[in-house]
């Protein structure tokens, strides 16, 4: 029976420590902030190495089909390849559907807001557009009567 009790502790014991261990190492996934890095990635010489990256959502080799093919060719399809809001490269199974932490904050976000909020905001947009619109009116304005002074003056 004390063989029992030892063999579930050991595993006890066992099973914390990978724990620790992978929780210890979070996953770093790399991030790409513009469209100029990824394409950076698949300069001539570099491109093999760009073939090679892992998907920034499950961590499969994500280029690999793209070994075979001109850069030239892959450097046309970087929207596909690349998401633009949280900066990961994917592979063809997550394009479409990862879980992206930005559009993820934004739905949080928009789900926190109370609908007077969302009216205020409306409000404060309308006005907005209307003091640019009497800005630029007051500029035009402005404008034409330089351009009318400048005509109407003496000539020599």
């Amino acid at each position: 029976m004390s063989e029992q009790v030892s063999s579930p502790s050991s595993e006890q014991a066992a099973s914390p420590v990978p724990a620790t261990a992978e929780s210890s190492q979070p996953s770093k996934v790399q991030r790409y902030a513009t469209e100029a890095d990824v394409l950076a990635l698949m300069t001539n010489d570099k491109f093999k190495k760009f073939c090679k990256k892992k998907c920034g959502e499950c961590g499969c080799v994500a280029f690999k089909r793209f070994a075979k093919m001109s850069p030239l060719v892959v450097r046309a399809r970087v929207g596909s390849l690349w998401c633009q809001k949280c900066g990961r490269l994917l592979c063809e199974a997550h394009r479409n559907q990862h879980s992206c932490e930005m559009e993820m904050q934004e739905l949080e976000r928009r789900r926190r807001v109370d609908v007077d909020a969302i009216r205020e905001g409306i409000k404060r947009q309308e006005e907005e557009k209307e003091q640019r619109a009497a800005d630029a009116d007051a500029l035009k304005r402005a404008e034409a009567g330089a351009k009318a002074a400048r005509s109407s003056g003496p000539r020599p």
